[in-house]
């Protein structure tokens, strides 16, 4: 092998170094902003489907159904399934029992996707990326199915309150009737040492209002703008790029 070889063999090499230093972060990139283009478009079709349930039954969703003796049993993301295109789902779904009975759980396999971040990690899993605010100043009232018209407040100002937020590796079924607490809620945003809001997204999570809009929420955000922001009956100003 000539020295011309070699140093043609080698000018090859450093060119490919580079190339690839230049290229992969442009990919890297361009693979987060699709995963968090996706997590988005989620969100909005969740606030579709339950803007679809609102014109069906007349109220938005409760947070979770409960028995007679007030044991929670199906969650909102259950009650959604036939405005997600999951409608053969929701068939199987056995409301006169619990959650987590044995013939429920054989249908947690079957999570729809709209339910999952594609920036996280484990696909294919049994829980979601999605969960609603949940307390006495949110959207979500836990057991009580609210119309517009039960909270004190201006229609406008209301839809612009956060009813749902992302959070990463929540540990909650996709079926479990169970989500984030309001002060869970305004704890910050990726803060890994307490479950809150949090994402794999670099610098910020999502999360939606009840008109559907998706609002990216800064890892920088105040724990007072984020109450503001959950919290019905306050005020909203300027609050739409926090």
């Amino acid at each position: 092998m000539t020295k011309t070889t070699l140093l043609r063999g080698l000018i090859a090499t450093v060119f490919t170094a580079v190339l690839f230093a230049v290229i992969l972060p442009a990919v890297q990139y361009v693979h987060r902003l699709g995963m968090r283009t996706t997590c988005r478009s989620n969100m909005m079709m969740i606030a579709t489907a339950w803007q679809s349930y609102c014109t069906d039954y007349g109220s938005l969703p409760p947070a979770y159904t409960t028995n007679k003796s007030g044991k929670r049993m199906h969650s909102w993301r259950v009650l959604l399934l036939p405005y997600l295109g999951c409608k053969e789902l929701y068939s199987r779904y056995r409301f006169d029992e619990p959650w987590d009975s044995s013939n429920n759980r054989r249908l947690a396999k079957f999570m729809p996707q709209v339910y999952h971040c594609p920036a996280e990690l484990i696909a294919g899993g049994i829980t979601t990326s999605y969960v609603a605010v949940v307390g006495p100043n949110a959207v979500w009232r836990g057991g009580r199915a609210l119309r517009y018209t039960d909270f004190n407040e201006n229609l406008g100002n209301l839809l612009r309150t956060v009813a749902l937020v992302e959070v990463a590796d929540s540990g909650i079924e996709w079926m479990e009737p169970r989500d984030l607490t309001f002060s869970e809620a305004v704890g910050g945003v990726n803060r890994d040492e307490v479950l809150g809001v949090r994402s794999h997204h670099v610098g910020s999570a999502n999360s939606c209002r009840l008109d559907g809009t998706v609002q990216e929420l800064r890892n920088s955000i105040s724990i007072a703008i984020l109450k503001q922001l959950f919290a019905v009956n306050t005020d909203k100003a300027n609050l739409d790029d926090p």
